[in-house]
Formats: structure tokens, sequence, C-alpha cells
């Protein structure tokens, strides 16, 4: 259809699994949606035009389970792997830019591919706001992911005092923001071998390659080698189907 636009999404691969863990993932869910059905009699900020406008293609990651453990005061230039005893694995990929924070990872990742062109914001929730612990600052990010396709990775800076980190089950982890009108359907997929490549490729480019070009530079490369096309091409052989 012409005025709705297919998100085709899947798990990603990260760091601990090498088996498989669908149950720790669910559909995006519509931030309006729960708005709307969530409001208490006279509520009307569902209803506020410019709210609707904002919320209209704004989308949550959620987490499935309980996940909650305590760091027990390790030292974190000692924290290379794991961080305590999460149920589903925390990591320190590299150093952070926010003096007196460290940087970590979650093992979620997704794997998100746009019919057409659109660009994609992740961002903190905010409705309400909620981090992994306090002070914890959500690691933003944006790119068109009709033309560019890599894992998307849950990553925050968290202070040096925490002692406690917690994930409920059904807690929003990250807001999806679509900079389009048109309206957003979801589809999942099967990330086969070809697509685990294709992903891994694009997302080390800069190693690879050697350079950090700019997105619109990767573009026109991926452009130029036909990524859309392959990319798309793999995803519709590998869809969930009912």
């Amino acid at each position: 259809m012409a005025d709705e636009i297919t998100i085709y999404w899947a798990p990603g691969s990260f760091n601990s699994f090498s088996l498989s863990s669908d149950l720790l993932y669910s559909e995006p869910a519509s931030i309006l949606d729960k708005l709307l059905k969530n409001k208490l009699p006279g509520a009307g900020i569902g209803m506020c035009p410019a709210t609707r406008g904002l919320l209209s293609n704004t989308f949550a990651l959620q987490s499935n389970i309980d996940d909650e453990f305590e760091l027990n005061n390790t030292a974190f230039s000692e924290l290379n792997t794991s961080l305590g005893e999460s149920k589903i694995f925390f990591s320190q990929p590299r150093e952070t830019s926010f003096p007196g924070h460290i940087n970590v990872t979650y093992d979620m990742s997704w794997l998100l591919f746009a019919s057409e062109p659109v660009e994609m914001k992740l961002i903190s929730p905010y409705f309400p706001a909620k981090g992994i612990c306090d002070g914890s600052l959500f690691s933003p990010g944006s790119f068109d992911i009709g033309r560019w396709y890599r894992q998307i990775n849950l990553d925050w800076h968290i202070p040096e005092s925490t002692e406690r980190i917690s994930i409920k089950e059904d807690q929003e982890l990250a807001y999806l923001e679509f900079k389009t009108d048109k309206k957003i359907r979801f589809q999942r997929y099967v990330v086969s071998p070809r697509l685990s490549a294709i992903a891994d490729e694009l997302s080390k480019s800069h190693i690879k390659y050697g350079k950090r070009w700019a997105m619109n530079k990767k573009y026109d490369l991926a452009k130029k080698s036909g990524i859309r096309e392959l990319v798309l091409s793999e995803i519709k052989k590998n869809l969930v189907v009912e």
C-alpha cells in the first residue's frame, strides 16, 4: 500500500547467545495506543493533535522479563566481558565520554529494514522517562533503515557509583521514532546467515574498509552495490507467517 511502510524486524545476534533467544523479543509497541488505552477518564493528552502527531509513529522496544542484579562493588576497570549475574548479559564495550560513568551494553539487539527509505531515531523512553538505574544515560542514534542494514543495540552510560541495575517485565527500554506520516506496519522475519553477514559487514565497514564514512556516503555505497535489493530479497525469503 502506498500509504503504508512495512518495517521488517528480527532479533539480532549479539555477544552471549549462540542459541535461540526468541522468548526475549516482542513486536515494537505503539506508544500512542498504550497512552489511549491507559488514559484516565477526562484525560485529554492523547487527544491533543500535537501529542498525537509526535507519537503516531513512535514505538517502544520492551523487555519480556524481569532482570535485576547487583554490581557487588567490582572494579569497573576489570569488567571487560560481563557485569554481574544478569539473566541476559551486560558488557562494557568501550570507554565512556562521560566522566564518572561507564558504558554498558545489554545483550538484546534488533535488525530492522523498511520497505522504502525512512529515517529512524533510537532514543530513550520519555513517556514516562525510565532508565536501568538512577542517572543512566541512553545512547541515541539515527539512520535510514530503508537504505542501511545494521543491528541496533541498547547502550547506556551509568554512574560509577551504581550498585544495582534493574529491568522489569514490559519495561520500555528504548523508543523508535519513524520520520514519516505513513502508517507503520511491522512484519517479523528470521535472520538468515546471509543477512547476518551483510549486517556485520555494514556495521564494521569502518574496520573492514579503513574509514568512518558519513551516513550519506554509506547510503551512496549501499545504492551502488545493490544492498537494499539484496536485503529485501533475502528478508522476503524468511518472513514469519501465521
